[in-house]
């Protein structure tokens, strides 16, 4: 494989990872609040 195509799949991977990690949060945020608000 060429320098080129593993600087892309390198940006790709690191976007994927950063958009998941991003989604998981906001899942777990959501959740806790769902439950806080369930709890009272």
């Amino acid at each position: 494989m060429d320098r080129e195509n593993r600087i892309v799949l390198f940006f790709f991977f690191c976007t994927i990872k950063r958009y998941t990690l991003e989604y998981e949060l906001e899942d777990n945020l959501g959740f806790e609040w769902l439950y806080s608000n369930s709890k009272n």
